[in-house]
């Protein structure tokens, strides 16, 4: 029989992402066939306590530890108060970055922070969600998710350790997680629905994605801007050549997320009524991103359960207590990096990711999308492309050496691009003043949708 010693070896020989991916596979058969046979919650809970807690042995050994304090220690807060349990979430991760900061600086692992930063997004949500019971909102979908009591500690620790994104998301708050844990008592999904088909989906790209990332990661490293056939090409093609590699480097997190998702998908959660959109339990996919229609809908893609974190339980909080919708937006920026952690690449990046934003909003204030003509359209999504994929360019590389020697290795022309559209646009206003945005977020969803039908 095989020990968690031999498994510990055969991680550490084949590599710590490997085999989380290899175990991410397994989720789907195991939500298709195994779980629903399980009627009682409580071992449905201990599946997932156990399996966890054999994965963060397995991935991260002598620290695993470290994930199960933060899961014990958060319990007995998360009901206190709402403030404190989210400045101990946030605090707790930033020292963990801190510590991993310092103790590997130069080095990209697959390391226990990952897992602190989901267990952070959980923490937060499930305190916010039980304050949100007491106090009840007049947004929609904090009705849906509030929870009337907190969760036992079983349950509590089966949601903070599950193999079902635990380490990598997409994330969920704990009232579907406390729907997955009933699957044993509902009918399973049907052959031909569209989760059936997704989840399949996502299995089979999930297997597509870890032979691409196998075949082609070595080849995108920071010694790709080094190599002969790139400092020969013209400046141009050498963006272009930019573009390709960063696509690829981002290619590296679906192995990872695809799995998750097709079992989030089989145990039906896209069709219970706590998820207003389909793929508000998906991180999205390549070509979602691609074919984004705009630099907003690209960052919300990305990175999908993430994206409606931070609106949920950051961005709108804040725009109810009074602050501004400048204020609000540039908070997620800011929050989102030092939830990344201390790398200079995650601070480096916000002007460019900032002055993107700020352009395409002012751009499409003048033409709107869908009033482009084809040929803009092509246009449009290039530069939606360029800026995205330029300021994250070095993502994947942290250092502060890396960020500035890829954007000179091609003549800082992807950065120059962003800058002079944000100036121009920046101008344009000066001389004639934007049509007004179509819809103020300042207003509830429901006030707005309301008043719209109203004009109509």
């Amino acid at each position: 029989m095989v020990d968690i010693d031999t498994l510990i070896q055969i991680a550490k020989d084949i590599g710590p992402v490997v085999f989380m991916v290899i175990i991410n596979m397994c989720l789907w058969p195991l939500t298709r066939w195994v779980l629903p046979k399980i009627k009682s919650r409580t071992i449905q809970a201990y599946f997932h306590v156990i399996l966890g807690s054999i994965l963060c042995l397995i991935l991260f050994y002598s620290q695993a530890f470290v994930p199960v304090f933060f899961a014990v220690s958060s319990y007995f807060i998360i009901d206190y108060n709402t403030k404190f349990a989210c400045f101990y979430a946030a605090l707790f991760n930033t020292l963990t970055n801190l510590f991993y900061k310092f103790k590997a600086p130069d080095a990209w692992e697959f390391e226990v922070t990952c897992i602190i930063m989901v267990q952070m997004q959980r923490v937060i949500a499930t305190s916010i969600n039980l304050y949100n019971y007491q106090h009840p909102s007049k947004r929609e979908f904090y009705q849906r998710l509030a929870l009337k009591e907190k969760p036992s500690f079983l349950n509590w620790m089966a949601y903070m350790l599950t193999p079902m994104g635990g380490s990598s998301g997409p994330i969920v708050e704990f009232k579907l997680f406390d729907y997955i844990l009933n699957i044993g008592n509902r009918k399973p999904i049907s052959a031909d629905s569209l989760s059936r088909q997704l989840a399949r989906r996502r299995w089979f790209e999930g297997i597509f994605w870890s032979a691409f990332n196998f075949v082609f990661m070595q080849y995108v490293q920071i010694s790709f801007y080094s190599q002969e056939f790139y400092i020969k090409s013209p400046a141009f093609i050498k963006l272009i050549f930019m573009l390709l590699c960063t696509c690829a480097q981002a290619c590296r997190y679906f192995p990872a997320w695809n799995p998750v998702e097709a079992a989030l998908y089989e145990v039906g959660l896209a069709e219970s009524d706590l998820v207003e959109d389909i793929y508000d339990i998906s991180n999205m996919t390549i070509v979602d991103l691609l074919s984004s229609p705009s630099v907003g809908i690209w960052l919300q893609r990305w990175n999908h359960s993430s994206h409606i974190f931070f609106k949920r339980y950051l961005f709108y909080p804040l725009l109810d207590n009074g602050y501004g919708y400048n204020i609000a937006h540039h908070s997620v920026f800011v929050a989102s990096a030092l939830w990344h952690g201390f790398e200079p690449v995650y601070f480096l990046v916000l002007p460019e990711m900032l002055c993107s934003t700020v352009a395409d909003s002012t751009m499409l204030r003048y033409i709107p999308y869908n009033k482009m003509p084809t040929w803009m359209k092509g246009l449009y999504h290039f530069w939606v492309i360029l800026s995205m994929f330029n300021t994250t360019s070095t993502w994947w590389y942290r250092s502060k050496y890396a960020f500035f020697f890829v954007r000179k290795s091609n003549n800082y022309i992807g950065t120059i691009i962003i800058f002079t559209v944000f100036v121009a646009g920046e101008l344009l206003k000066l001389v004639k003043k934007p049509p007004p945005k179509v819809r103020n977020i300042k207003k509830d969803d429901e006030k707005a949708k309301e008043e719209k039908e109203k004009k109509e």
